[in-house]
This record gives C-alpha cells, sequence and structure tokens, in this order.
C-alpha cells in the first residue's frame, strides 16, 4: 500500500481455514468463530467486506468522515496496523494520544457501527519507515528481527501484550461488546520465511502460540501465511540485524543496488533529523540550512521547502479543495508539514507504463494552518527538490466520467538543504 494520508483499499476480508478460533467467551453478545468458508459471527457466516483506514496517517478529527466514506462504499469492516514506532519511539516511553489514539480510532468505528480487524504485526511494512519497527530495537544487543532469537520475541511479546491489554481493557473485543472480530500476529512473512533459514519456522509456530495464549476469545490470522499453525490463518521485506547492519542497500527490480556504507553511516543522517526533530518549527532553526544552488541528487539530504522571498514557511491556499504535492523529481523519503508526517513517498517506484505509480500525495487540510506552514522533507536516495511544486485538486463533473482538474497554486518555491558533516567516516 502506497504511503499516503488515509489508504482505503476495497476488498474481501478473507479468512480461510486456518483462521484462529479461541475458547468461548460467555459474554451475551456472542461470539466469533470460523469454518473453512469464512467468519461465523453470532452462529451467522458472513461475506464481511474490508478496507484500510491507518489512524496515523490522518487526524482525529478526520476519523468520522473518512469512516462514514467507508461505510457509504459498503464496507464492514474496518482494518489497520498497529503502529510500533509511534506508539513506543523511546523504549519503553509510551504514546497513545492525538494521531497516535487507537483507543479513540476503534471506538469511532464502533460508533458507526462497523467491525475492526486489528493488524497489530508488529512487523507492519504498508510503506511505513523501518516496517513499523521503531529504531531504538536496533540497537538491543544480539537481536534478529523476525526470527527464533530471544532478544526480539522478548521484545514483540511485550509490545503485542500491551496492546491485547489495553484492547481489553477498554472492553473492545467482540466478546465484550466491542468492535475487534480479529487480529493479525505478523505480516505476509511466508514470502521471506526462507531467508531466515531454520529460525524461520519455530517463530512462526512462537508467534502463533504467543498471540494465543494473549485469549482475546476473537480469532488470530497471520495473512498469506500457509505454514501458520492452528489455530491461526495464513508476505513484505526482510527486516534483520545480526551483530549490527551488516549491509543496507535500496533497490528497485533489476536496477542496480543503491549501497547505503555502513562504514559512512551516511543512514545516520536521517535518525538524528528525526531524534532532533528538525522537520517542527521550534527545532528547524538548530541546524544550519543552505541553499542548494540547482546541486541536485543529493542521497540521504534533509530540505526546507520555503517561498521565493525570504519568508521560510508558506501560506494555504484560499477554498476548500485538496491541497496536494507533486513530487515527480524527487525519489524515495518522507514529507512533513507542520511536524505532522504525510508519510512516506517513492516516486521512484514505476508502474508498467514506466510512470511513477504515486506522484501526487495529499496534505490534509486539518495539518495546514492559513499562515506560516513548515514543509520538511528527508530524501533517501537523490532527485532534485526544485521540481516540488503544491496544487489544489478538485473534481469536475464531466459525464461520462468525473475529469480530475490539477492547479499550481505555487511555483515559486525555494529549497535549502541539510546534511551532515563528516570526519573520519562518522558524523562531525
Amino acid at each position: 500500500m502506497k504511503s499516503v494520508a488515509v489508504v482505503l483499499l476495497g476488498l474481501t476480508l478473507c479468512l480461510s481455514a486456518a483462521a484462529a478460533q479461541e475458547e468461548e467467551g460467555g459474554d451475551a453478545r456472542g461470539e466469533v468463530t470460523y469454518d473453512r468458508r469464512g467468519l461465523i459471527i453470532n452462529g451467522t457466516r458472513m461475506m464481511l467486506f474490508s478496507g484500510e483506514i491507518h489512524y496515523p496517517r490522518s487526524t482525529p478529527e478526520m476519523w468520522p468522515k473518512l469512516i462514514a466514506k467507508a461505510k457509504l462504499g459498503g464496507l464492514d469492516v474496518i482494518q489497520s496496523y498497529v503502529f510500533w514506532n509511534v506508539h513506543e519511539p523511546i523504549q519503553g516511553q509510551h504514546n497513545f494520544e492525538g494521531r497516535y489514539d487507537l483507543v479513540k480510532f476503534i471506538r469511532e468505528i464502533q460508533a458507526q457501527g462497523l467491525y475492526v480487524s486489528l493488524r497489530i504485526g508488529p512487523f507492519v511494512e504498508a510503506e511505513w519507515k523501518y516496517g513499523g519497527f521503531p529504531f531504538w530495537l536496533h540497537d538491543v544487543p544480539n537481536i534478529t528481527f523476525r526470527s527464533d532469537n530471544e532478544p526480539f520475541k522478548q521484545h514483540m511479546q511485550s509490545f503485542v501484550t500491551k496492546i491485547v491489554t489495553m484492547m481489553k481493557n477498554e472492553g473492545l473485543y467482540y466478546p465484550q461488546g466491542g468492535p475487534i472480530i480479529i487480529s493479525q500476529i505478523e505480516n505476509e512473512y511466508q514470502m521471506v520465511e526462507r531467508s531466515f533459514g531454520s529460525s524461520g519456522p519455530p517463530y512462526v509456530r512462537w508467534a502463533a502460540a504467543m498471540a494465543v495464549n494473549l485469549h482475546t476469545d476473537v480469532p488470530w490470522m497471520m495473512c498469506k501465511q500457509n505454514d501458520a499453525p492452528d489455530p491461526v490463518d495464513s508476505d513484505a521485506y526482510m527486516e534483520r540485524r545480526l551483530f549490527g547492519i551488516q549491509k543496507v542497500g535500496i533497490q528497485q527490480g533489476q536496477q542496480p543496488m543503491h549501497l547505503l556504507n555502513n562504514d559512512l553511516w551516511g543512514y545516520q543522517v536521517g535518525l538524528f533529523g528525526e531524534e532532533n526533530k528538525i522537520y517542527i518549527q521550534e527545532e528547524t532553526y538548530n541546524v544550519g540550512w543552505i541553499a542548494i544552488n540547482n546541486l541536485t541528487d543529493h542521497p540521504l539530504t534533509w530540505y526546507r521547502i520555503k517561498k521565493r522571498e525570504l519568508n521560510t514557511t508558506f501560506a494555504t491556499p484560499a477554498g476548500n479543495d485538496a491541497v496536494t504535492l507533486d513530487l515527480t523529481g524527487m525519489e524515495k523519503g518522507e514529507v512533513w508539514v507542520n511536524g505532522d508526517s504525510i508519510g512516506r513517498y517513492w516516486v521512484s517506484f514505476k508502474a508498467p507504463s514506466g510512470q511513477p505509480s504515486q506522484s501526487l500525495y495529499h496534505i490534509p487540510q486539518s495539518f495546514l494552518k492559513s499562515e506560516d506552514n513548515l514543509l520538511v522533507l528527508v530524501e533517501e536516495m537523490g532527485g532534485n527538490p526544485m521540481r516540488i511544486t503544491m496544487n489544489t485538486m478538485s473534481v469536475t463533473i464531466v459525464p461520462p466520467a468525473p475529469r480530475r482538474v490539477a492547479r499550481l497554486i505555487d511555483e515559486l518555491l525555494m529549497v535549502e538543504e541539510w546534511r551532515m558533516a563528516y570526519s573520519n567516516g562518522k558524523p562531525a
């Protein structure tokens, strides 16, 4: 799924023979069971249509309208991943406020009469940085992600248990009267399982048993995991660390690997920028921004976008049309507006036509202020930030099909960059 403010994907909730069933909860609300044809809720087999809304990619003010549109479109179930790195950005320090208020998001779904599929993961992929893992997890001694590795299993179990306990305490599972009818552990692991050798299968068995033993009284699934053990249902990029990063690279199709060599610790420019929150107004002045002077294609570089006048911010366009960024000239990275991430972009990922699979990225109106908006992005691979433009987007009904009309609202944008200085291969 692409990294946009909100993802709504219409599909059938597929729960095959391996879908989990735990012991009956005994609540008057009834139970959720399964057979080879799908879910059975209160004794009735149901065909459910589901779609994704990722709560951190929108704001609480947006949730009611988005959920209402999903319901109007015929969905029965709202699915969402649970994003470990936003909930525990620092080890042992948790955040469930604002855009990360998972309980509030689920209650809004319930208020509108829909079910919830809670995809805990905690590896989620989802075009989300580090696959949803917090950066501090990398520094745990002797850890290997997503394998039969005790340090990883310990931290994974701790987070999953915290989420499940929170849901139980809030009464959000279906037998308790809540909307959650199914949960997911791990995510699309089968396509990378062989890469982990002998530690893959026991990890799958452990993850399934760990989840079931949390006794949620609703089914568990693993998503496309044919060897998922009973009673759990049956792909994503391998995230692995063993005694430090061995090699990090970015590759698309048959193109050459773009290596991020560990010897230079170049990736730390991204980590340092995020750790010091240089994408918010108060912190953006703590680093030395310089004009790029038409020099482009710098990997691992932070950019601050401003108007060509001496202002470091920009105003919100008038009207209620959707506001978008055209990132055609960029490759892969993440964008923040007024300190809020609008998600990751991957313009260099091409469709079969050879064109970017996505180049316009939505900025939610609730992220914007009438004046003094700050736009910051970090580019991982290169690109030309001088080609970034801001647009409004409207839909004009012209039979027989709607026609999207984009209007350039600010072509007079300047770009400043910030990169780290290095000494002896390390940040100075």
